[in-house]
């Protein structure tokens, strides 16, 4: 499990949640009507905010899936820690109950 020595208390296991809170927010605020009248302003600047190594239609992607998804709440699987290589292990029930839910809505 990988350490975060500017915040010691979050590790990979927090790591997932904080990124959806992010991503929600930014589809939140992608979908605001005052960005739309600043959306020019704002797609010049996102390139120079934004470190990524992926390239145009990834982000693209990204971007859609941001504007389109729900604002559920956050939903990461609790593993339990961890293997010999370090890794954290999730079972394979609740994998698959992930995948039902992600697939199914239930």
């Amino acid at each position: 499990v990988r350490k975060n020595p500017c915040a010691p208390s979050e590790d990979d296991r927090a790591r997932p949640a904080r990124q959806q809170e992010v991503l929600r927010a930014i589809g939140a605020q992608a979908k605001s009507p005052g960005t739309f009248f600043r959306l020019p302003w704002v797609s010049w600047q996102a390139p120079k905010a934004l470190r990524t190594d992926m390239k145009g239609l990834a982000l693209m992607g990204l971007f859609a899936d941001i504007a389109t998804g729900n604002s559920g709440g956050t939903d990461v699987l609790e593993g339990t820690c961890c293997d010999l290589e370090g890794d954290i292990q999730v079972s394979p029930g609740t994998r698959a109950e992930a995948v039902d839910k992600l697939l199914n809505g239930s």
